[in-house]
């Protein structure tokens, strides 16, 4: 209850406000709330002051004049100076606080001090090696309480968590470091910032901490490599997965299965495995088809064909009811044209393969 009322008597010694053109602002309320920024890294509870519905930050250009408690005095501060005030319950005003006397006794005998000591010359500090700070690091963070530990894991990945997504790493930093299995990773390393841990790389050869950001990332269904904003992302996927992948998969759950050369093919239907099965079976060789681009509605798309073997192309379509929305909206049409026109630049045949047509263009497969 102190600290509510220390609080009010801090808001209750404003005079008044202004902005940077010297215009008074008129307010009705002052009011003040306690909870956790939405876009803050610690998610620690900060006091919000609001002038009537407009919250005051350290960005908003007010000066306030305030009456000190102590000496009845009028000083004006920026907002900056008055939310460190509010913050800090402080009811005194800077000529209060210079002409107290046991800050003026140590501030001169400071100065004595440093008069008489001009000359002899400044100790270094020794410096930390990483095991060492790596070791105060996880001594102070296990000081923090059980709901700060457990709030900073949910934005962190864990060691065990970082193992099973590294096999996927290609590069960090937008690929200035790609060896990755020489670099030790540390789940708690102490900041300088308000964050106050982090996590990081630590190249043993070169004795260096590396940020992570930016990684070049490795899909587990399709191979491709693409460049993801965080790792933390993957912190809960059983699969690392690029964007084309990840919005298939949501729809359909994309499998894998290993063609007659022992190589990965990617698949999604129960008729596609057969497919694929029946292909092994007589020695075809099937490889996962090209990415062939397309415009429809007004956008560039990517039309991701099923299967190739030799000159073929091949989509294979079982009677779901997406084939016959695409079909209704007319972007089957346009993905139909954009294969005819890949397939005719570059000499190859499309077959289009459904439970009606399955024996007809099975024969023309081996042909």
């Amino acid at each position: 209850m102190e600290k509510v009322i220390s609080k009010e008597l801090v808001i209750s010694s404003i005079i008044n406000i202004i902005n940077e053109k010297e215009e008074n602002i008129n307010y009705k309320t002052i009011t003040y709330k306690i909870y956790s920024s939405k876009y803050s890294s610690d998610k620690k509870d900060i006091w919000h002051i609001f002038i009537d519905d407009k919250e005051l930050t350290r960005k908003t250009n007010y000066f306030f004049t305030y009456k000190c408690k102590i000496c009845l005095s009028e000083s004006k501060i920026s907002s900056i100076q008055f939310l460190r005030r509010f913050k800090n319950e402080t009811n005194r005003c800077g000529l209060c606080k210079n002409k107290d006397e046991i800050k003026c006794n140590k501030q001169s005998d400071f100065m004595i001090l440093r008069n008489s000591h001009k000359n002899i010359p400044k100790i270094k500090k020794s410096l930390l090696s990483f095991e060492q700070k790596k070791e105060n690091s996880i001594l102070l963070f296990n000081e923090k309480d059980d709901s700060f530990k457990k709030e900073y894991f949910t934005r962190h990945l864990t060691n065990y968590e970082y193992d099973r997504i590294s096999k996927n790493i290609i590069s960090i930093n937008d690929g200035k470091y790609t060896q990755i299995n020489n670099y030790e990773y540390c789940p708690i390393y102490q900041t300088n910032n308000q964050m106050l841990f982090t996590s990081i790389l630590y190249d043993k050869n070169n004795n260096d901490i590396i940020k992570i950001n930016h990684p070049i990332l490795k899909c587990d269904i399709c191979n491709n490599s693409w460049k993801a904003k965080t790792l933390e992302k993957f912190k809960n996927d059983n699969k690392i997965l690029c964007k084309n992948c990840s919005f298939v998969n949501k729809i359909f759950n994309i499998r894998i299965y290993k063609n007659s050369n022992d190589e990965t093919i990617l698949y999604q239907s129960k008729l596609e495995l057969k497919f694929i099965m029946l292909c092994n079976e007589n020695k075809l060789l099937l490889k996962n088809g090209p990415k062939i681009s397309y415009f429809f509605n007004n956008k560039n798309r990517t039309y991701n064909v099923d299967f190739q073997s030799k000159d073929k192309l091949i989509e294979i379509k079982d009677e779901h009811i997406w084939h016959k929305k695409e079909v209704e909206s007319g972007k089957w049409k346009a993905k139909e044209d954009c294969v005819k026109k890949y397939c005719q630049d570059n000499n190859l045949t499309f077959l289009f393969i459904t439970p009606i047509n399955w024996n007809e263009q099975i024969n023309k497969l081996s042909n």
